[in-house]
């Protein structure tokens, strides 16, 4: 079976482990790169069993490509603003 990139209209074919295309994936900030690797349970391209975190990652990770295309090309601060989520400082 082919797996193609994640990235809405995209029909690159990559590896199944792999979110998306070269191309695509370097893209995405760094952010969000991070937490699709944070998500993904090795082995859930097989059993098709993607984890209940990958899955809303992977829906966030969407949203912030809907915003790309849009011209928004958001930070992690702006992005989870856009979201309506404050990020706490880490020293709070």
């Amino acid at each position: 079976m082919k797996h193609t990139c994640h990235w809405e209209g995209c029909e690159k074919e990559c590896p199944p482990a792999m979110w998306g295309c070269k191309e695509h994936w370097f893209t995405l900030p760094i952010f969000l790169r991070g937490q699709i690797w944070r998500a993904y349970v090795p082995g859930q391209e097989i059993t098709k069993t993607p984890s209940q975190r990958y899955l809303i990652v992977a829906r966030l990770t969407q949203e912030w490509i809907k915003q790309f295309k849009l011209g928004k090309k958001m930070n992690e601060q702006e992005f989870l603003k856009h979201l309506g989520v404050e990020k706490k400082e880490e020293n709070e």
